[in-house]
């Protein structure tokens, strides 16, 4: 069995600045200030960096509603896609194809164009 990966706890901050030329250094922290990563950018638009931080910033809790999300399918019978398990699999270390009851739909997923 996979070992079950443990992040450091949330929610995550960043703290740092963006200069006019698109170079952005932010530290990212966890919910104790604890220093986990640095994000640095060089050339991006402000509004990229902006983006790219709050994702990084919100993956506890994207994780956490992913898990939440399976539970759910899993106790509603409604199958789950296979990119979402593996997905899990791979950020979290818990295999969710390995749950009781899981109906796993690894079915090709169509392109949404916007």
């Amino acid at each position: 069995m996979a070992q079950k990966y443990i992040p450091s706890p949330g929610p995550w901050r960043t703290t740092g600045s963006h200069k006019p030329n698109g170079e952005a250094v932010y530290l990212l922290s966890d919910v104790n200030q604890q220093p986990i990563g640095t994000i640095r950018s060089d050339g991006l638009p402000a509004e990229v960096t902006k983006a790219n931080r709050k994702l990084i910033e919100n993956a506890p809790k994207l994780a956490r509603v992913c898990i939440d999300f399976i539970a759910i399918c899993i106790k509603e019978e409604i199958p789950v896609r296979g990119t979402l398990c593996d997905l899990m699999h791979d950020t979290t270390g818990v295999n969710p194809r390995n749950f009781e009851g899981i109906v796993v739909d690894d079915g090709e997923v169509e392109s949404v164009s916007t």
